[in-house]
């Protein structure tokens, strides 16, 4: 009988463990694919303005680079800002526009436009080899590509 009992609480256990671990292994996966919350989500007293209390440590160390006054809040405006200069739209997407990486506006990235990281992966969008991406080879390399988790 205690054999039987010892035997059932370790299944038991096993099993709230393998379960425990399946889903922690969801939720990180799940992680990248989530937009960034917005601004009214973050702002939990609803002032229109962010402050460290409201948001994690983590986060406050990204959001408190958009304090462009120095006030050590984030208004709406500073928060939109760095969205914009991150290359986000409001719906939470992470990739800069064709426009926004052609710096200087003649038709065409190239590596000095954007940091060296981000030209490694655009690079292969560059399917003529003149080491520039065009408009139409951006666009054709964005069309290639699966959506990153949002419908």
């Amino acid at each position: 009988m205690r054999s039987t009992t010892y035997f059932v609480t370790a299944l038991a256990l096993g099993l709230c463990v393998g379960m425990a671990s399946e889903s922690q292994a969801a939720d990180a996966s799940n992680r990248g694919n989530r937009p960034h919350p917005s601004f009214e989500q973050l702002d939990k007293n609803g002032d229109g303005r962010l402050v460290a209390a409201e948001v994690p440590d983590r986060a406050w160390q990204r959001l408190s680079r958009a304090d462009t006054n120095k006030d050590n809040a984030v208004s709406k405006a500073e928060f939109d800002a760095a969205k914009a200069k991150r290359g986000e739209s409001n719906r939470g997407e992470r990739r800069p526009s064709f426009e926004q990486l052609d710096k200087n506006g003649d038709g065409k990235i190239i590596a000095a436009e954007v940091p060296a990281r981000a030209w490694q992966h655009l690079s292969r969008a560059d399917t003529n080899k003149d080491n520039a991406i065009s408009k139409a080879e951006f666009e054709a390399a964005l069309a290639s590509r699966p959506a990153r988790g949002r419908s």
